[in-house]
């Protein structure tokens, strides 16, 4: 059987149609364009796919309140997996209902042989004592220990227990813990003699005698590691994985890190043998974890975290799957706690929508289990069913659509400049992803548009037809889920067709680029299509600014109209655009509360609708104040900007001359890496227009000596820096003259804020590689804080007050995990005084508009 043909038998609840039409050439830049074919492993699931767990079958027992069978219809789902059941009348019956059903394995999954219950103490993975390993987050349910891959036994318990689901009916197989191995190395082993002596073969094959020479090997036939490492007196267990160890351990972790790659080919080759065909397989993989073991898999499940279920992670967790070409399933947020639960409901419902609209998938809220000592969560039909029904119904809007954009507060989108095909306006948090059949100009168009606000609104999409179908007409319609009925739900399953359990809303279309929308909860489909029967209109012109422009003092407008033979006329006083309005021929620059309306029209005096926009100046920013104004410019103790610079594009920076305090210097110093610190470059025209003082993370440096102990040890300060980077460790430190750390440390960078110590420290949320105002800052007693533009990112109390850094210098950039970080810096600017807010906000507010860098919203 062919392994396609293994993964068959849907739940009925609507599938794609095959719709044959006249082939169009596709418009260059539009969404059907921009949307790329994507093919996902044999047996992966459908974007139309619902996914449960059960971990056991239920009810365990009489008193047991969940019942699998009942939810997998309360839920409509589609696909069973990641089940520890093998009962093969129970998987039969799952079949037989035209769902898949699919089994697990996990690090501790084998079938014992007949010589007793203890064999599995044979074959676990130990320390550099020998000691039974057990992974961090299962040390509090005791025996979860982990079985070696390198040990042949097993590995032989490993493939019958596959065996065994197959046999019993199992389609496809999920594997917990795929790392195996490769992660043990983290928590110090595995030492067993399989390993030492599968190391010793490594070795030889990998290394030259030379090289072995150099590792302290004299003999590699008898070579231990194990014994190596106890005569250096290497740490054991968890420590073990912080422990530098040298070229040797790096060998080791590649080893293990292969050798687990080399288990997971073996053992399915062997389970697709077994089968006749090849069997899907699944992995757990955290959300975001996509290295060469994980690629051994078709798809994978991961448990995000609540601090995680936020739509801009699960955005870029899906594009990194759909760039490894592959599905990611994440679980609903998870916690330890029962806290504010209808605010978990509404975030757990939103992660649904978000996976959905970004091309993955969320499982169903049941039997998930939860950190700490939380019990495991059964969610309710009556909470989450609408939104499962929704999307059987609509699988022709999801199956064969691909990404084709993505808009919304935190998600970066450059594949259509400055002129997306839809913006939203709202007033809550609304986000827009566009989905399309790649090369079919003529299909619809979907939009997935997800509230996150607690209490959405009615708000206002706004559309650029010439992105969508050029300047053919438009059929709209939203698509919302039904409010549950269990009667409905029940029908729908008896049925199986869950169409019922969606409802659409016809909107204006024709040549309209304005709809409003009603409140969602939380999720809608905006479905857009051309319309063949209407011809020869005008199109209402789109009135828009760059969302860069809305945080800067002035803004530019556009308008635009599909229609490329009408004129657009346009009034700012709110009167009614007539044909002897002024015409728009450029972009209208506004200083003030305006509302401007606008018409095209053709010259046979045919005419759009009236398009409409208001732009109101924010009253409550900051008043941009420079570093050097009157209030400040007594605390100012050091003022470094790149546009203070008189150099050519490209020459070296020997001397950053500093427009207050001392300069900084680029020293010959030796570097951590053996080099000579070189001058960084300097980059005109390269921020905003302004020039930048660019690192190269190889041997670039500068440093200000002294800096620190002379003028911020032992007392408040704010440093603000401008950088951009695609590097969270690119910053400055405190320290050593070639950016070293020291003790006590002060490390600034755009990921991180370390004060004396180590731990805590104070992560950061850098814009990507966007940008971005920096701001540090000591209260000159014991509590650090620090912002990224204009916002704040936390603060750490109760950090002793450094009476001198280590090395006493300010350093650039700051060297991190043995190496250089690459950067660009165009300010730095250091207050030997804790600013107050407003002061604070005054100068993040002059450098963000010399920037063009968003922190204040400046016009709405």
């Amino acid at each position: 059987m062919a392994a396609a043909a293994a993964v068959v038998g849907f739940l009925g609840c609507g599938c794609p149609d095959e719709v044959r039409q006249e082939a169009r050439v596709v418009i260059k830049g539009s969404v059907a364009d921009v949307a790329k074919p994507r093919s996902m492993p044999d047996g992966a699931p459908r974007a139309s796919d619902v996914l449960m767990r059960s971990l056991r079958l239920r009810p365990r027992n009489a008193k047991d309140p969940h019942d699998t069978m009942r939810a997998l219809r309360d839920f409509h789902v589609s696909r069973l997996e990641w089940a520890y059941i093998t009962d093969k009348e129970f998987i039969a019956k799952v079949k037989a209902s035209g769902r898949v059903f699919g089994g697990a394995a996990s690090a501790p999954s084998y079938v014992r042989p007949p010589d007793g219950p203890d064999w599995f103490q044979k074959v676990v993975i130990v320390n550099l004592n020998g000691e039974p390993i057990i992974a961090p987050w299962k040390r509090a349910w005791k025996r979860t220990l982990w079985g070696c891959i390198n040990n042949p036994e097993l590995e032989r318990g490993y493939i019958e227990y596959l065996k065994r689901y197959l046999d019993a009916g199992a389609q496809v197989m999920q594997r917990d813990e795929p790392g195996a191995n490769a992660n043990a190395t983290r928590w110090g082993g595995c030492f067993c003699p399989h390993c030492m002596a599968a190391f010793r073969t490594y070795l030889a094959d990998r290394t030259t005698a030379e090289q072995r020479a150099k590792l302290g090997i004299a003999d590699v036939a008898t070579f231990d590691y194990r014994e190596h490492l106890k005569k250096q007196g290497a740490p054991v267990g968890d420590p073990f994985g912080r422990w530098n160890g040298g070229e040797l351990k790096k060998l080791f972790v590649e080893f293990q890190t292969e050798a687990t790659i080399a288990f997971h080919q073996r053992t399915r080759k062997a389970l697709d043998a077994h089968a006749g065909h090849r069997v899907p397989m699944s992995c757990n993989n955290g959300c975001r974890r996509w290295s060469a073991i994980e690629m051994e898999f078709d798809w994978a499940f991961g448990e995000l975290s609540y601090r995680h279920a936020t739509p801009v992670y699960i955005h870029d967790a899906l594009r990194e799957a759909d760039r490894h070409g592959r599905r990611q399933v994440v679980t609903m947020p998870k916690k330890s706690n029962a806290d504010n639960p209808e605010e978990w409901e509404h975030r757990t419902r939103c992660t649904i929508a978000m996976a959905y609209a970004c091309g993955g998938h969320c499982m169903a809220p049941w039997d998930v289990y939860m950190p700490g000592n939380a019990p495991r969560y059964f969610g309710t039909p009556e909470q989450y069913a609408d939104l499962f029904a929704f999307i059987r119904a609509n699988a022709r809007t999801l199956d064969a659509y691909e990404h084709a954009g993505a808009f919304g507060k935190g998600i970066r989108c450059d594949l259509y400049g400055s002129d997306p095909p839809i913006r939203v306006r709202a007033e809550t948090v609304v986000y827009a992803v566009v989905r399309a059949r790649p090369g079919e100009p003529d299909a619809p168009v979907v939009v997935h548009l997800v509230d996150w606000s607690p209490e959405p609104k009615p708000f206002t999409v706004h559309l650029n037809p010439a992105r969508l179908f050029g300047d053919r007409g438009l059929t709209c319609r939203l698509l919302v889920p039904a409010p549950y009925d269990r009667r409905a739900h029940e029908q729908a399953e008896q049925t199986r067709s869950c169409g019922k359990l969606s409802m659409a809303i016809a909107l204006e279309s024709g040549y309209a680029t304005t709809l409003r929308l009603p409140a969602l909860a939380p999720w809608g489909l905006l479905v857009i299509e051309p319309d063949a029967s209407r011809a020869d209109g005008v199109w209402q012109p789109t009135i828009s600014a760059d969302a860069a422009d809305y945080y800067r003092p002035t803004l530019k407008v556009k308008m635009a109209s599909a229609s490329t033979n009408a004129a657009i006329r346009y009034t700012t006083d709110g009167a009614e655009p007539t044909a002897a309005s002024p015409q728009y021929t450029a972009p209208l620059t506004l200083t003030e509360d305006t509302t401007l309306k606008a018409r095209a029209f053709r010259a046979d005096g045919a005419a759009s609708a009236v398009a409409a926009a208001t732009f109101t100046k924010a009253k409550d920013n900051p008043t941009p104040l420079p570093p050097d104004s009157v209030p400040l410019k007594p605390a100012l103790r050091l003022w470094l900007k790149a546009d203070a610079l008189t150099l050519a594009d490209g020459e070296p920076v020997a001397t950053w001359r500093a427009s207050a305090g001392p300069d900084a210097v680029a020293s010959p110093l030796k570097q951590r890496s053996g080099k000579t610190a070189a001058p960084p470059t300097f980059r005109a025209n390269a921020l905003a227009g302004k020039p930048v003082v660019s690192f190269d993370g190889d041997d670039d440096a500068l440093v200000v000596e002294g800096f620190t102990n002379q003028h911020l040890a032992g007392k408040a300060f704010t440093i603000l820096l401008v950088t951009r980077s695609a590097d969270r460790a690119f910053g400055i430190c405190g320290n050593s003259a070639s950016g070293l750390g020291g003790a006590p440390r002060l490390y600034l960078t755009r990921g991180g804020f370390n004060y004396h110590v180590l731990t805590p420290r104070l992560g950061l949320r850098p814009p990507g590689d966007l940008p971005a105002i920096t701001t540090f800052g000591h209260d000159g007693k014991g509590t650090i804080a620090a912002y990224t533009n204009g916002k704040l990112e936390g603060r750490v109390a109760d950090l002793p007050l450094a009476e001198k850094f280590g090395g006493g210098n300010l350093a650039m950039p700051f060297w991190a995990g043995n190496r250089n970080h690459a950067g660009d810096i165009a300010e730095i600017v250091v207050f030997d005084r804790q600013l107050t807010d407003a002061e604070r906000q005054a100068v993040e507010a002059c450098l963000a508009d010399k920037y063009a860098i968003p922190c204040w919203r400046r016009w709405r």
